[in-house]
């Protein structure tokens, strides 16, 4: 999903609304979100964050179709420096995760199961750039 409006069509999509629906929710003009959606308006970060409540989704996601993570939410702890002064294989820490994500995965809709797997394409892509 590259643009704004194909993210909200989405959203509608997913969540059984019509264009009209929106508009109503949100208090703006039908033909507003109409043109939105067909990426003929680009809404200022107020219309932005009314229809990212409406749905409540991340505003950043909605804005520029990333998910932000922050620099303090972690999935597992890099682990401590030992005695020796290496660190421990942050790696290992991840496959007790493993099964449980996958788990979560299959659980979600396809248009969900998708986005991750375009996610974990593109991050073995780039590690295996690294490795080269």
């Amino acid at each position: 999903m590259e643009t704004l409006g194909e993210r909200i069509q989405f959203l509608l999509k997913k969540n059984g609304l019509r264009a009209r629906d929106l508009a109503k929710g949100v208090n703006l003009p039908e033909t507003t979100i109409s043109n939105i959606i067909n990426n003929k308006f680009e809404p200022g970060v107020n219309k932005i964050k009314k229809i990212a409540e409406f749905f409540d989704v991340d505003l950043h996601w909605l804005i520029t179709g990333h998910i932000y993570l922050g620099k303090t939410k972690r999935l597992f702890d890099p682990g401590e420096p030992t005695e020796s002064g290496a660190e421990d294989d942050p790696l290992q820490d991840l496959l007790p995760y493993s099964d449980r994500f996958l788990e979560m995965v299959k659980k979600l809709d396809h248009e969900y199961q998708e986005i991750i797997f375009n996610i974990l394409r593109s991050l073995n892509e780039l590690i295996y750039r690294f490795h080269r």
